[in-house]
């Protein structure tokens, strides 16, 4: 497969099989991702995985206080979203409900609930950037994790 089908043929889960991922397979996936461009080379991520039984305290603890405090993250929370927005968040949504239905969940609790459960997946890859760097290395994170 060519680069270019790559992209095009690339696309995000939101559900995941109850499989352990190797601790290589991580470790090699993150190399690779450490070769990514980034300003004079420094790297500034600092990458935290989470995995197992750690991993499903994080989600509890997350899934505790969300509940609890009945907050989200999702787009227009804070600020409406335009127009333009909203209906690729529709389109989107409409395409999954019935998937969603199938798994025998409404679809706020499943992106809200969800996400803070990371869709379980086996892992949790966490990304920072170190507070002494400006917001603008953000992009080097991207890179990172487009790599």
């Amino acid at each position: 497969m060519d680069l270019l089908d790559t992209i095009r043929t690339r696309r995000s889960l939101r559900a995941f099989q109850d499989e352990p991922i190797s601790r290589q397979t991580l470790h090699e996936v993150l190399a690779y991702a450490s070769n990514a461009p980034s300003a004079m080379n420094l790297q500034p991520w600092e990458v935290h995985v989470v995995l197992g039984e750690e991993r499903k305290r994080l989600s509890h603890r997350l899934l505790q206080s969300y509940r609890e405090r009945l907050i989200t993250c999702g787009p227009g929370s804070m600020t409406p979203l335009p127009d333009r927005f909203i209906d690729r968040a529709k389109q989107c949504s409409e395409g999954m409900r019935p998937l969603v239905r199938r798994m025998g969940t409404d679809f706020k609790t499943y992106i809200n609930e969800g996400s803070l459960d990371f869709y379980g997946a086996p892992a949790a890859i966490l990304v920072f950037l170190d507070e002494c760097f400006p917001l603008e290395r953000m992009t080097d994170i991207g890179s990172f994790l487009a790599f």
